[in-house]
């Protein structure tokens, strides 16, 4: 399962010591999430507001994996937020690659 905390949780703490770590969870893929998965282009415009919003529609970095490689693809493609660097890992070594890459990117989840 593309979850955030399984991916992504031993080290956002550490992360977040010297930058603003967001990380996406995707609907219906959370855990305090009731809501069932529609769309890739769904969640891409749910992400693109948010950073819009919260975020003055630009970030520094997109680090996803698996399914979120593709929301990086289509943040990139858009061009509704502008985004630095986009990284897209591979679904067979998502773990390790979040680690070393710094997590994932989006909304919903900040940590200062």
């Amino acid at each position: 399962m593309c979850y955030w905390r399984g991916n992504f949780g031993s080290v956002i703490d550490e992360l977040a010591q010297d930058f603003l770590v967001a990380v996406v969870a995707y609907t219906g893929f959370d855990e305090a999430d009731d809501e069932s998965y529609v769309s890739v282009m769904d969640e891409v415009k749910r992400i693109e507001t948010y950073i819009q919003e919260h975020y003055d529609g630009a970030i520094r970095a997109a680090y996803c994996c698996s399914l979120g490689g593709t929301f990086v693809a289509h943040l990139a493609a858009r061009h509704n937020v502008h985004m630095r660097y986009g990284v897209i890992g591979s679904s067979q070594n998502c773990a390790r690659e979040g680690a070393r890459a710094g997590g994932g990117m989006g909304p919903f989840r900040c940590c200062r």
